[in-house]
């Protein structure tokens, strides 16, 4: 059962991942399998924004994932998100794109960060990652060891199993 006061929008989503709440009071998520949307929270229904057609996913831990909106979104209607994606090797990565809310989709992708890790010798798991925008308006990154938790933190050299910040 639930909880009293507590209400489904909607049951037919496809692995919601980030769930943000936007300034334009709709709730923005990602899915894993490289859609984001916007859904009405009134009614529940679901507004496409974007399919990110080079999201790759294999399992149940890794596509699109984290996702931020700009904190001066009205003015600079940014999108951020950090998903995976397959490398011509075949070699799963992963990479942090901007891209622009033209009020309707998004567009402009600029790449921000590239070729992290998202796979290695044959393990897909491990994937995660957040965004967060700090009040200094600096872009905080969490990126995954790719099951490999001795080896990538460790290094400094490689991206995985560190908190990153753009200015």
């Amino acid at each position: 059962g639930f909880e009293p006061g507590v209400t489904v929008l909607n049951n037919q989503l496809n692995y919601p991942w980030e769930i943000l709440w936007g300034p334009d009071n709709f709730i923005w998520f990602t899915e894993r399998e490289g859609r984001v949307s916007r859904m009405n929270p009134a009614t529940g229904e679901v507004i496409p924004v974007a399919v990110i057609s080079d999201v790759a996913t294999t399992t149940d831990y890794n596509g699109l994932l984290g996702m931020v909106l700009d904190p001066r979104f009205e003015t600079n209607p940014y999108v951020y998100v950090v998903y995976n994606y397959l490398a011509p090797s075949d070699t799963m990565l992963e990479k942090v794109v901007r891209f622009t809310y033209d009020g309707s989709t998004l567009v402009s992708p600029q790449i921000l960060v590239d070729s992290i890790i998202g796979k290695k010798n044959g393990n897909y798991i491990h994937n995660g990652a957040r965004l967060v925008i700090s009040p200094d308006m600096k872009l905080y990154i969490s990126t995954a060891d790719a099951n490999h938790r001795y080896d990538l933190p460790q290094n400094r050299k490689r991206l995985n199993g560190k908190i990153l910040r753009i200015n």
